[in-house]
Order: C-alpha cells, then sequence, then structure tokens
C-alpha cells in the first residue's frame, strides 16, 4: 500500500514537468509524445513500457534498431530528455 501511496504522492507532484515534457514533444514535430515497446521481464513475462519519444516518428524505419550517443534520429529535446533521464 505504501509503494501505491508514493507513486501516486509522486506523479501528482511531478504532473506539471510531465505535461510541459509532453507539451514540448508535441510542439516539437506534431508526432506522437509516447514510444511503447514490449519487452521480458523477470521470470520471462512480457509487459509494455511506455516512455517519452526521444527521437524522430519511425525511427526504427530510418536508422538501425541500436542506438549510438550521438545518433541522427534523436531530437534536440530528446537528447535533452536522454540526459537528465527524463525519457
Amino acid at each position: 500500500m505504501l509503494d501505491v501511496l508514493a507513486a501516486v504522492l509522486g506523479l501528482i507532484i511531478l504532473s506539471p514537468l510531465l505535461a510541459a515534457i509532453a507539451a514540448a514533444i508535441k510542439l516539437q514535430d506534431g508526432g506522437p509524445v509516447f514510444y511503447s515497446q514490449s519487452r521480458v521481464g523477470r521470470n520471462f513475462r512480457p509487459f509494455r513500457l511506455h516512455k517519452f519519444r526521444s527521437m524522430v516518428p519511425h525511427a526504427g524505419r530510418v536508422g538501425p534498431l541500436l542506438t549510438a550517443p550521438a545518433d541522427r534520429r534523436l531530437t534536440p529535446l530528446g537528447q535533452l530528455l536522454r540526459r537528465y533521464k527524463f525519457d
């Protein structure tokens, strides 16, 4: 119960920052705000990961699947988000 309470409180406190990041991503190029991907977790259970988008839309179709530090597909805002771990 404490975990849920802490998570809700954290979301409430951080919601203005998260809303500002979402608006900045949308204004930057009009693409989707979030990136979603299926991953495999503990005991090989699949789960869905949601992150703020830090690359150009449809980046998987444009270049390699792995990202280098100076990848051209990163947006300027995306570089900032990754540097400060807000993605």
